[in-house]
């Protein structure tokens, strides 16, 4: 099985060259706004630390490329990023989960066919809002793998959150294969639109009612960057993961003080319920 990453170079500075598409050495270079983060100056995972992470397979079901990450809600739900819902490489077609290793995987991973893609119906490519998506599955995870929960208001009291991904460690660098952990601090509104102004995707700047800003503290280089977009941003008490937020996009990885911008799931509740937990008539 080989890995394969989609990288998605936000904003790098320069949004004239950010809807661009080529194509290099077979694999699809998606120059645009949706920051496939990666880890930067993260740390390794242990297995079963975050039991939610799965990673997004596409094209050949036996060999599928792993574009984006994703978190379990529920046994059979998805939560990840809608512009990972489909890419150059098409659809979302398997999702890897019990494992913190691509290359390698733990003996117990399990590969779920994606039975069914719903982006949120205000989501529009050419715009960074609304990035959100859900993902529902062939079959029910084993019980023994534990979904995240939803964080349900707009206050964060924490302000250190933890990003994961099997993303490149640094800006061009080499991918991951192993799962990494990052903590990031949350940016308000005001000390993260000075970096996203003048954004052909961001036509009224930051919303801090949909999205949340983090990144590196003070003068450190963590981030999230290729390969980690629709991962999740969250924070733990006692032994349950909570979603704060879907990796989404940013400028090149990595920068001291320069924050990456994360889909705020509070916003979301109503819509994923609606999906996930639709009561039976």
């Amino acid at each position: 099985m080989k890995i394969r990453h989609i990288f998605l170079f936000i904003f790098v500075s320069r949004v004239s060259v950010a809807q661009k598409n080529t194509m290099k050495n077979g694999l699809s270079f998606i120059l645009r706004s949706p920051k496939v983060p990666l880890v930067v100056g993260g740390v390794r995972t242990k297995q079963g630390e975050f039991q939610h992470m799965v990673a997004l397979g596409y094209g050949e079901r036996n060999d599928p490329m792993f574009l984006c990450g994703g978190s379990l809600i529920s046994p059979q739900f998805i939560l990840t990023a809608a512009h990972c819902a489909d890419t150059l490489e098409g659809s979302v077609q398997v999702v890897r989960i019990n494992t913190i290793t691509l290359e390698t995987p733990f003996r117990k991973y399990m590969d779920i066919d994606v039975q069914k893609t719903i982006i949120h119906p205000k989501y529009k490519p050419q715009s960074n809002y609304n990035d959100i998506a859900l993902l529902k599955l062939s079959k029910n995870v084993p019980s023994f793998i534990k979904p995240a929960s939803l964080h349900n208001t707009s206050t964060i009291s924490r302000k250190i959150l933890t990003a994961i991904g099997w993303g490149r460690t640094d800006f061009a660098g080499p991918s991951s294969n192993d799962l990494l952990k990052v903590n990031l601090e949350v940016y308000s509104k005001a000390r993260c639109n000075p970096f996203y102004k003048n954004v052909n995707k961001l036509s009224r700047g930051i919303d801090n009612k949909i999205q949340i800003c983090a990144g590196g503290q003070r003068n450190e280089t963590k981030d999230t960057c290729q390969g980690d977009s629709g991962g999740p941003l969250s924070y733990k008490k006692g032994q349950k993961h909570h979603l704060v937020g879907i990796t989404s996009f940013g400028k090149a990885c990595g920068l001291a003080r320069v924050p990456a911008v994360y889909t705020r799931v509070s916003a979301y509740v109503p819509w994923i319920k609606s999906i996930v937990w639709k009561k039976k008539s």
